[in-house]
């Protein structure tokens, strides 16, 4: 099987268990057309402390790559791609998702807040995942308008999603 190359991008942001850079996929015969995607890449080493850290940051993004596999199909829930399991990292390759945080739309706002209708609809997306975890035995336990991205559509229009 010929898998489509994966060209990495600018740092979208670093987390406690690795940094996320944006990525275009190229085409292959499975997929004709490139994606924009962001990749998580965890590093693995062999032995120290350090390597203690990394696997324990490992652990976390297998146990988060597992939990998305579960949750899959849920339109407000990032979409798993593919994992990548190399020597010495891991990389996630999830769908990127085309807008900013909520924390960033709020101050991007006229005095920093809302307006109840938009705020209505994001909350409703919100709990609609929410709901779709919880249906499955699972918590999202940092649940703040940070970890919460907006997708952004040529109409204007915006979703929420959580990560």
């Amino acid at each position: 099987r010929t898998e489509p190359l994966l060209q990495l991008g600018s740092t979208l942001g670093e987390g406690a268990h690795g940094l996320v850079v944006e990525a275009e996929s190229g085409s292959s015969a499975s997929q004709p057309s490139s994606s924009r995607l962001a990749v998580k890449m965890c590093r693995v080493s062999a032995e120290g402390s350090q390597a203690d850290d990394e696997r324990s940051s490992l652990e976390a993004v297998m146990w988060e790559v597992e939990v998305l596999r579960r949750l899959r199909g849920h339109e407000h829930i990032v979409k798993l791609c593919d994992v990548i399991e190399l020597a010495d990292a891991v990389f996630v390759v999830m769908e990127r998702i085309e807008g900013p945080c909520l924390l960033e739309h709020i101050h991007a706002q006229p005095d920093r807040m809302l307006a109840e209708a938009s705020a209505r609809h994001f909350f409703r997306h919100i709990l609609a995942a929410l709901r779709h975890a919880h249906s499955r035995g699972y918590l999202h336990c940092d649940v703040k308008p940070g970890n919460v991205r907006l997708q952004e559509y040529r109409d204007g229009s915006m979703s929420a999603g959580l990560g």
